[in-house]
Order: C-alpha cells, then sequence, then structure tokens
C-alpha cells in the first residue's frame, strides 16, 4: 500500500500530538516517511507502533533516525535497533532511550552489516538454559550482561550476536558461549588451589577457602586485570581440550565458529608491542595456525608453546595458573596497551569475587538440605547420633566417597547408601543426585554434613525474599521477571515485581465449617483417593500377564494362518508404581473475587487439601494479586515442605479479595518455586474468576499474550499448567493461553468446593 503524504501527516499527527507544539510538527517526520519506498514505509510504520506505544517522544525519535538507522542496520536491523533502545526504556526510562537512538550517527558501519542476520537472546534464552542444563547438574539460568560472564548460577550472554552473515551461525557462538560459561564452573575455574600453583609467590598465601583461590592469586599480580587476561586465555585452551573429549560433537562447532572468528578478524597495523602481542596470540588461539606467522617476534612464540602444554591430558586449573605466572613478567614489561579491545569474543570475562559469593551461598543451601534429608533417614532422635557415627559409602564397593579433587566426571553409575550404627539406609533418587552435586563441587562429602540436623555448621536459613532466585530477585523485597510485549515481539527486561506476602491468618473456622458442610462429599473423597495411592496401568502384549491381551491374540492367529511366524507376547498385566507428583495452586485473590467466589474458594481448598493428606502427593497453595507491575504480591498459603496444620487451616480462612490479576508474573513466581521440587509430574493449577487485569493497562491482549508466553516458559520446565475457571466469557480468550484442552469452566461458583477435587484426581490418574 504506497500511502499519501496527507495520509502520513494525519496518522503521525494523532499519534505524536502528545509531543508537537507550535515549534515541533510533523513536517520533519512525514519528510522522512515520504522518502522511503512504500514497502519501506510499511515495516516503518508497525515499528513506529510499537514504539509510540511505549512513548510518544521515543517515536517521534524513531522516526527521525531511520533514515540512518537503514544505511548503519540494513533494513531488516531496524527491529533489533528499536527493542534495544526500548530495553533502555524499560530500565532507565525515555532519555536514556533517545540518547540511543541519537547514537546512530555516530555508529561506524560495518561492512556487508545490511545481510548479517542478528539474534537476540531473548529469542534463544529458553533453548539455551534448556541445553546447558542437561549438561549441569546444578540448575543454571541464562540472562543479559554486557559481556559473557558467570556468577555461578547465572550464565550472562550479550543482549544479541550479530557476528556472522547466517542466523544459525549466531546462535552457534551463542551456544559456545554458555558452554564455555558451563566448563569454567564444571572444571574448577573459580576453584584454584594456591599451594598447589608451584610458584614462589603464592607460597605461605591463604585464600579464605577454595572458592577465595582465584581472586587471591590474581591480586598477586601488579596487574591483576593483565593477569586475568592470561588466566582466562589459559583456561580457554585448557576447557577446550578437555570438552573434545567429552563432547566431540559440540567441540567441532567450536572448532567452526573459531575459524569464522580468524576469517572475520580483521587486519590491523601499528599496534603498540603489548596490543600486537595479544593480537597475534589471539589469531593463534583462534586457528591453530604457527605464531611465528604473524609478526609478532619470539615472544609470542615462547608463549604459544607454554600455553599449548594445557591441551594434555591431567591439566588442572593450577597448571593454568603456573602458565600465567610464567608468562606475566615478558608481557607486563611489554610496552602501551589497546589489548582490551583484542580478546577472543566467546571467553568474556571472569568475576571470581561474584562467583565465590554465589557458590559458598549454594554450598550451604546444599549442606542443610543435605543434613535434613539424613535426619529424616535416620528417623528417631537424630541428634543423639554423634558426628563419625553416620557414613556414606557407594553401594558396590563400600568405600568412602572421595574425588581427588573437584570437577574430575562423576561416577554417574554409583549409587550411596547411609550406614548408622551397623545399618544400611537407602537413599532416595533426589538425595543421590545431590550427593554427586556435592561431589562434584568438593570433591568429597564434608564430615561435618555427615550428622543428622537442619543446620550445617555456620548455615543460617535465608528468608524467602532477600536470596534471588536465578533470574528472578535482585531487587531489595521483591523477585524481578521480565514480561513479554507481543507488540515488540520481545520482553520487557526486569519489568515485574513479585513481593511475597505471608498471608494473614484468621481465628475465623472457616475450614471447620467447609468439613462440616460437605462431610458426605469429604468421606468420598477420601474413599476415591486412597485408591489412588498407587498408580496402575495396563502393560499390554507381555510374554506373561494375569489376562490375555484380545489384540495381541488376533494379530498372531492372523499371522499364522498368513505363514508369518506369530508373536509370542499375548498377555497384559497391570503394573503399579509409587506416585511421584508435586503440584501448586495458584489461587486469584483480585478484588473481583469477593463474596460466593471468595467463600468458594476457602471451601474448595479445605476440600482439596483433606484429600490430598490422604493421596500424599507433595502440594502447595499459593496466592497472587497486586497493583501495577512494581507490586505484584504473591501469597503463600502452604509451601511445599510445609505440613497441613492449624496454620495452613488459618491462612486458608484468611484468603480475602485483595487488588488485580497480574498472572503472568505470578504464574513465573510459581514456576521458579515449583521448578525447585524433584518430581517425575509438576503440576501448575490455576483458580481465577476473570482474564488477567491490572492497573496500568495490563488487561486485554497485553496481559493475555504475556500470561500464555509465561505458561509456555512453564511447560519448557517440563511443567504442566492447568486453569479452573468461573469466568462465562472464558472461552473467549483462556483456550489461547492455556490450550484447548487445558482449562475446564464451572459455571455455578456453588459446585467449585466438589468440582476442583474431582478435576485434580481426574489430572494425576
Amino acid at each position: 500500500m504506497a500511502w499519501t503524504r496527507e495520509e502520513i501527516d494525519d496518522r503521525l499527527s494523532r499519534q505524536l500530538e502528545p509531543v508537537l507544539s507550535s515549534r515541533r510538527t510533523t513536517a520533519q517526520v512525514t519528510e522522512v516517511m515520504c522518502s522511503l519506498h512504500p514497502a519501506q514505509q510499511e515495516r516503518v510504520l508497525a515499528l513506529f507502533d510499537v514504539a509510540v506505544a511505549s512513548n510518544e517522544e521515543i517515536g517521534y525519535q524513531f522516526l527521525l533516525n531511520v533514515p540512518e538507522a537503514i544505511v548503519k542496520r540494513g533494513p531488516h536491523g531496524l527491529h533489533g535497533w528499536l527493542l534495544e533502545a526500548l530495553d533502555r526504556y524499560d530500565q532507565g526510562g525515555m532519555y536514556p532511550a533517545v540518547q540511543f537512538l541519537n547514537e546512530i550517527h555516530r555508529e561506524q558501519r560495518l561492512a556487508g552489516a545490511q545481510s548479517h542476520q542478528a539474534v537476540r537472546l531473548d529469542d534463544v534464552a529458553r533453548v539455551l538454559e534448556t541445553y546447558v542444563n542437561g549438561l549441569s547438574r546444578r540448575r543454571l539460568a541464562v540472562d543479559v550482561g554486557e559481556v559473557a560472564f558467570t556468577d555461578g548460577e547465572t550464565l550472562f550472554l550479550p543482549n544479541q550476536v550479530a557476528v556472522f552473515p547466517a542466523a544459525e551461525d549466531n546462535f552457534r557462538l551463542y551456544k559456545v558461549m554458555v558452554t564455555l560459561q558451563w566448563a569454567q564452573l564444571a572444571q574448577a575455574t573459580f576453584r584454584l588451589r594456591l599451594a598447589e600453583v608451584g610458584w614462589p609467590a603464592a607460597d605461605g598465601v591463604e585464600a579464605v577457602d577454595d572458592l577465595g583461590g582465584l581472586e587471591a592469586f590474581l591480586a598477586l599480580f601488579p596487574d591483576p586485570e593483565l593477569a586475568s587476561r592470561l588466566f582466562l586465555l589459559a583456561e580457554g585452551i585448557r576447557l577446550e581440550a578437555w570438552l573434545g573429549g567429552e563432547l566431540p560433537g559440540l567441540a567441532r562447532v567450536l572448532g567452526e565458529v573459531k575459524q569464522g572468528l580468524a576469517r572475520a578478524r580483521p587486519a590491523v597495523g601499528g599496534l603498540a608491542p603489548r596490543a600486537a602481542f595479544f593480537d597475534a596470540l589471539s589469531r593463534w588461539y583462534l586457528r591453530g595456525s604457527a605464531p611465528g606467522t604473524d609478526g609478532a617476534g619470539q615472544g609470542v612464540v615462547e608463549a604459544a608453546a607454554r600455553l599449548a602444554t594445557l591441551r594434555t591430558a591431567g591439566a588442572t586449573v593450577e597448571t593454568s595458573a603456573a602458565v600465567v605466572a610464567a608468562l606475566y613478567p615478558s608481557v607486563a614489561n611489554l610496552a602501551g596497551g589497546g589489548e582490551a579491545s583484542l580478546t577472543v569474543p566467546y571467553l568474556g570475562e571472569l568475576r571470581p569475587a561474584q562467583v565465590a559469593t554465589t557458590l559458598r551461598r549454594l554450598r550451604a543451601g546444599e549442606a542443610h538440605a543435605f543434613r535434613t534429608a539424613v535426619a529424616h533417614l535416620v528417623g528417631e532422635r537424630p541428634a543423639d547420633i554423634a558426628q563419625g557415627e553416620i557414613e556414606l559409602r557407594p553401594k558396590q564397593d563400600g568405600h568412602p566417597p572421595r574425588r581427588e579433587r573437584a570437577g574430575e566426571p562423576p561416577a554417574e553409575d554409583l549409587v550411596f547408601q547411609l550406614w548408622v550404627d551397623g545399618r544400611s539406609l537407602e537413599i532416595p533418587g533426589e538425595v543421590q543426585s545431590l550427593v554427586h552435586t556435592i561431589l562434584d563441587d568438593l570433591g568429597e562429602i564434608p564430615p561435618e554434613y555427615l550428622v543428622a540436623g537442619g543446620n550445617a555448621p555456620g548455615y543460617a536459613m535465608a528468608e524467602r525474599g532477600e536470596e534471588p532466585l536465578g533470574h528472578g530477585a535482585a531487587e531489595p523485597g521483591g523477585y524481578v521477571y521480565d514480561e513479554w510485549d507481543y507488540r515488540r515481539g520481545s520482553y520487557r527486561k526486569r519489568w515485574c515485581v513479585v513481593q511475597e506476602r505471608p498471608t494473614a491468618a484468621s481465628a475465623e473456622p472457616a475450614v471447620e465449617r467447609a468439613l462440616a458442610k460437605h462431610a458426605g462429599v469429604v468421606t468420598t473423597l477420601r474413599r476415591q483417593f486412597e485408591m489412588l495411592r498407587t498408580e496402575e496401568r495396563w502393560l499390554r502384549r507381555q510374554r506373561y500377564g494375569t489376562d490375555i491381551d484380545l489384540d495381541a491374540v488376533v494379530e498372531a492367529v492372523a499371522d499364522a494362518r498368513a505363514g508369518i511366524e506369530p508373536d509370542d507376547r499375548l498377555f497384559s498385566r497391570v503394573q503399579r508404581a509409587e506416585r511421584n507428583i508435586a503440584v501448586a495452586f495458584l489461587v486469584d485473590m483480585s478484588g473481583s473475587t469477593k463474596g460466593w467466589i471468595n467463600q468458594a474458594q476457602k471451601e474448595s481448598l479445605a476440600l482439596l487439601c483433606e484429600a490430598l493428606e490422604v493421596l500424599g502427593d507433595r502440594y502447595a497453595i499459593f496466592g497472587f494479586s497486586g497493583m501495577t507491575r512494581l507490586r505484584c504480591e504473591f501469597f503463600t498459603i502452604k509451601q511445599f515442605d510445609q505440613p497441613y496444620d492449624d496454620g495452613v487451616r488459618m491462612r486458608i480462612a484468611g484468603i480475602e479479595p485483595q487488588d488485580y490479576t497480574r498472572l503472568g508474573a505470578a504464574i513465573r513466581h510459581t514456576t521458579r518455586l515449583l521448578a525447585e521440587v524433584e518430581a517425575r509430574t509438576r503440576l501448575l493449577i490455576t483458580l481465577s474468576d476473570g482474564k488477567p487485569d491490572d492497573w496500568d493497562h495490563y488487561r486485554g491482549a497485553t496481559g493475555i499474550e504475556d500470561t500464555r508466553r509465561a505458561l509456555i516458559e512453564a511447560k519448557r520446565q517440563e511443567i504442566h499448567p492447568f486453569c479452573i475457571t468461573i469466568d462465562r466469557e472464558a472461552h473467549d480468550y483462556i483456550a489461547h493461553m492455556y490450550g484447548a484442552v487445558n482449562y475446564c469452566l464451572v459455571e455455578d461458583v456453588r459446585t467449585l468446593p466438589r468440582k476442583i477435587p474431582e478435576v485434580y484426581r481426574r489430572l494425576t490418574r
């Protein structure tokens, strides 16, 4: 469609009215639009609609700078350019976004940049998370950072990668980045034992613990940043050699990425000696050619020879440190600087202090979890058992578990047992995984862990809301989450603050009244749920069984008559298995639940808890409400590890209508909590009375699309969402959010207490 000047001017005048005046009219931006090809006009106007929906001034500046952006970024780069500006608007307001848009005039145009298909982290973060968590025993999150680095719990990556012309190659570069960061954690890069470096300057220097070793080592050099750069390069070589043996397929991808980076690396001249050294060393690192051919002198040849020793089997992080100590004096004596821009893109940076802080916290949590598990396994009077009376042994050989050092390949087939006073105790699967995680980290199970009790020495349980959950909390008093903006096709970064609140307890006997009112239903539910305590399913086509499989018999007879040897698997039998289910109930506590709905919610939860206590499934109950993105309130009614006691009953009675329904943030926070629970089946069941809604325009398509995206994120973590709604108009939107078969409508709110347990029984049978 070709727009006339009058049509363009009329449209822009209406949309930009708040920022126009007698001195600022639409004349300039209309002229910009008229200078574009009709196809470009359509693309630019679609992006302009996205920009102006956030802020009219950003929309105006976007149009003003579009011609230069097309030259610098190419027509297909406009979307990414605008998203970068909107990210700055989300985080810092209008002025940083406008400044970014105006800086396009100072960007250096890259040859062939128009053809580069950039990959944004938003689009691939979930895929990368799934990939890296398939490698890692500890759960790792992926988030945006200025450069690639890790804090021990989160892998930070650049907002976008546009190094290669093809999007596939840019994605592979992202994959290499997360793999190297995971390898740093898995292969003890941040757990340097100073006493084993074999460097005189390190003699007598003690770190607080093994996690302080790297920071202490780098501090020994006059220029810690230079030492850190050399150490990062040395570790990159060591880890890539290790990956070559562990993940040969990934090693091939890494080799192709390095060759591509080597070809794309521009030739530079006139560098200072130190910069020339790093440039030559980087070229050798990427393409593996003899460094002498790069004309950087004998120093690079000798450095490359030392670094190459890290490719041998048995090289450790201490080997890397010794190589750095040997290289540092000659490199530090080189004149000049400028090497900061001459790095290998996927290596990023080292931040040992942040990693040490995170891993100490994780270790404390794992110590607490392990000691608590030991207390449960030991049983009665665990406090009477002294340190040294509990042993952990592999089931096969009975020797105490130990590895020569943390980071060694784990013995995946080892199954552990606890021995207490001459008797062995079987350890459940989730605790077996915890044992392997501790061995990966420490190399052994410390003796102080083998004491039955809740708290390890020096560990104080952190209050929820003060401790970040991966990508979640980073702000005081709240957990911060992204929110999906369907108009942008991207996330608003760190947009919503979820604040956990204790649910006010009420002395009102609401639960007791509900049980008395529905006494007959309670009896029926208990009987039905008792029958579900073990899962049953028919296994067909078995060689032995309790019944004949008629379908298999018919096929066997037909085969025999046709001259084909019949199959002898002609029986069926029942297989019984213990349930392994965890479910989180998310209750809508918005203002629209007043009256009958609120009462029905309380009665439903009362009946459900009675039934689930019989069944034995792990379950938690949360509520949500709030007002605006900065106050998304999340109410804890029952946590997974809490017993169903009078306190929970009083909190159910205390459920009261609050404010609005910002559902996406509540689902993301529930997903975080549910993902921490080890279970074969994990369910997230939402009980709501209407559409997502909030005071700050979180309604209509905005709320629906964000909720849908949050549910997709939950499914990617193998959490199955389901919704029970009492909104008669739900068919218009809820199937789009949850899927056609993942919700049910309860038209009469008075039947809600009977319906919810029945729905749960159907979902988990």
